[in-house]
């Protein structure tokens, strides 16, 4: 009969096994530790991304800034001389005429609407909570904040102005105006045109007052522009 003789196996000692757990250790940590360092890089190239269009951005709201500005310089000019026929007749005809047509002029809202796709998609898809540096999160909570300041502001002049418009409707017929016919027709209503004037006079006060949050706004845009492209080494 055929004996089958098993191989001797040789049996390891402990530092063989410890050193084997060691190396299957560092394995799969070196294994983890690579794909945190993936991760970490995929976070900052996305971080990285979405500041690049905030930049851009940033860019068109100081456009906008400005444009609407120069337009509030225009607008507050063209409310002054409105605001002087307070001490005017009315009923004089040459008087009619000019009065009607600069607040026709002037009728026009000029609204500064800021662009932020770019935020508003980072905060519902949470990259948001990528951003490490406290600095930039905390520029970008503020400039957000300052334009739902602007955004209330300017919902309480476009308030204002309806008023003014319903007063004007109540003396003026500005279908003569638009046809420019050779008479204006001021109806002589001293109430509807006290209210008017007073109306007028708040809308300037808060189209200027909102003008200086714009020149802020337009420092804190500027400022941010800068911080986010030494932060993030943006061209």
């Amino acid at each position: 009969m055929e004996v089958h003789h098993h191989p001797n196996v040789e049996k390891k000692n402990f530092k063989e096994y410890l050193l084997e757990g060691l190396m299957i250790f560092l394995a799969v940590s070196m294994g983890f530790i690579a794909e945190n360092v993936r991760e970490k890089i995929s976070e900052h190239e996305i971080e990285k991304r979405n500041m690049e269009i905030i930049v851009d951005n940033l860019k068109e709201d100081t456009t906008t800034l400005v444009k609407i500005r120069k337009l509030n310089s225009v607008k507050i000019q063209l409310l002054d001389s409105i605001i002087f026929f307070q001490k005017k007749n009315l009923n004089e005809a040459q008087s009619a005429k000019i009065f009607t047509k600069l607040y026709l002029k002037s009728s026009r809202i000029d609204i500064f609407k800021t662009n932020k796709a770019a935020y508003e998609q980072m905060k519902s898809s949470g990259s948001l909570r990528l951003i490490k540096r406290k600095m930039v999160l905390d520029s970008l909570f503020n400039y957000s904040n300052f334009n739902e300041r602007i955004d209330y502001n300017y919902t309480i002049i476009t308030e204002n102005y309806n008023l003014s418009l319903e007063d004007a409707a109540t003396f003026v017929n500005f279908n003569n105006v638009i046809q420019d016919t050779p008479t204006i027709e001021i109806k002589n209503d001293p109430i509807a045109i006290f209210k008017f004037f007073n109306h007028t006079v708040s809308l300037k006060v808060k189209i200027a007052n909102t003008d200086l949050i714009l020149k802020i706004q337009l420092g804190n845009a500027t400022r941010l522009i800068q911080l986010l492209k030494k932060e993030y080494n943006i061209d």
